[in-house]
C-alpha cells in the first residue's frame, strides 16, 4: 500500500491541472498515491485526466464542492498519510520526503506543515514570489491544543497543501465539512476540529506553491463573506469557544470586525468591534477601529484595507 495519499479535488481545473499533476509526480519520495475527485467540470478537465490516467485513481461527480470532493477521496484513500493539494497550486520535489521522514519520526504530531511561496504571473509571463512567511498566509506557532485553538479561532494557519496528515485525523473528526455556505474555507474548519485532540509541529522547509489567481474563488467577495461568517458562527457557537478566555473572546471577535470592514459592512464592523471591547476593555485596537467605524466608516475600510494588503494577494 502507498504510504502517501494525495487528493486533489477538481472543478473546471484544465489549465493547471497538468502543471499541479506534475509537481506531484516529480517527488523525490515515491510512496504515494494519486486520487483525483473530478467535481463535476464543463471544461477540458476530463482532456487531463484522460493523459494522466495511469497515474491516477479518478472519482467522477457531480458537482459537491471541494469539501465534499476530499471527502470522496478520503473515502478511497489508502495511505498513512495524506495530503490535500487543490488543482492549481503546487509542490515542490522534496514535499513528501521532508514530511513523511518528519512524521515518522515523530508519533506524537498528528499533523506537520510547512512554509511555501505564494506566486503569480505578471501579464508579460515573468513570475513575481513571496514566501508564506513573509505573508498573511503562515502561523508557526500551532503546537497541542490548547495554544492551536485560540490561534485558529482567529484565522487560518497555512494553505492547505502546505500540510500533510495522518490519515487517521481525517477518520475520527469525521472529514471535511460538506455544507455550501462554508465552500472556501473548509479546510480552516477542519483544521480547527482537528486541533482540539491533534498535535500539530511546524517543519522549517519551503514545500508548496499557491497560486494567487486574480477574480479566483478565494477572491470572490461574495463567497468569501458567506463563508467566513458561516465558520465565525460555527467556532462561536462551539464549545471550544466558551471556555476561552476573555481575551481571546475579544481577539475573535476583533478580527471578525476587521473582515467585515473588508467586506464594506459597517453596521456588522460595529457590533463585532463592541463586543470585542466589552470582551476586553483593554484592547485598544479594538477601541480605535470601533470609534473611527462610528466617526467615519469608510475611512476604517479604507485604513483597514491598506494595512491588511499583502504584495501578491491585492
Amino acid at each position: 500500500m502507498p504510504k502517501v495519499s494525495v487528493i486533489i479535488p477538481a472543478y473546471n481545473a484544465s489549465e493547471y491541472l497538468s502543471q499541479t499533476l506534475e509537481s506531484v509526480l516529480v517527488q523525490t519520495y515515491r510512496d504515494f498515491e494519486i486520487i483525483l475527485v473530478d467535481d463535476g467540470s464543463t471544461d477540458e478537465t476530463d482532456q487531463i485526466i484522460a493523459k494522466y490516467r495511469s497515474h491516477l485513481n479518478v472519482i467522477q461527480q457531480e458537482n459537491k464542492g471541494p469539501g465534499a470532493a476530499r471527502n470522496a477521496g478520503l473515502n478511497i484513500a489508502v495511505g498513512e498519510y495524506l495530503v490535500f493539494l487543490d488543482a492549481d497550486d503546487l509542490l515542490t520535489p522534496r514535499k513528501f520526503a521532508f514530511q513523511a521522514a518528519f512524521l515518522d519520526q515523530n508519533p506524537g504530531i498528528g499533523i506537520v506543515y510547512s512554509d511555501g511561496f505564494l506566486f503569480k504571473n505578471k501579464p508579460k509571463g515573468e513570475e513575481e514570489r513571496l514566501l508564506f512567511s513573509k505573508s498573511i498566509y503562515l502561523n508557526k506557532n500551532l503546537s497541542g491544543p490548547e495554544r492551536s485553538l485560540k490561534i485558529l479561532a482567529l484565522k487560518n494557519a497555512f494553505p492547505i497543501h502546505a500540510a500533510m496528515l495522518r490519515a487517521e485525523i481525517a477518520q475520527k473528526i469525521g472529514g471535511f465539512d460538506e455544507a455550501r455556505e462554508l465552500s472556501i474555507l473548509a479546510d480552516w474548519d477542519f483544521w480547527y476540529r482537528a486541533a482540539k485532540t491533534y498535535q500539530f509541529a511546524y517543519l522549517d522547509e519551503v514545500l508548496a506553491l499557491y497560486r494567487v489567481i486574480e477574480g479566483g474563488i478565494s477572491r470572490n467577495k461574495n463567497n468569501l463573506m458567506r463563508s467566513t461568517q458561516f465558520l465565525e458562527r460555527k467556532i462561536e457557537s462551539s464549545d471550544d469557544f466558551f471556555n476561552f478566555p476573555k481575551c481571546t473572546k475579544s481577539q475573535f471577535y476583533f478580527y471578525n470586525g476587521l473582515r467585515a470592514l473588508k467586506f464594506g459592512d459597517q453596521d456588522g464592523a460595529r457590533s463585532r468591534l463592541k463586543k470585542s471591547v466589552r470582551c476586553n476593555h483593554g484592547n485598544i485596537p479594538a477601541w480605535l477601529f470601533l470609534l473611527l467605524s462610528i466617526i467615519n466608516g469608510k475611512m476604517a475600510i479604507n485604513i483597514f484595507r491598506f494595512l491588511s494588503k499583502t504584495p501578491l494577494a491585492r
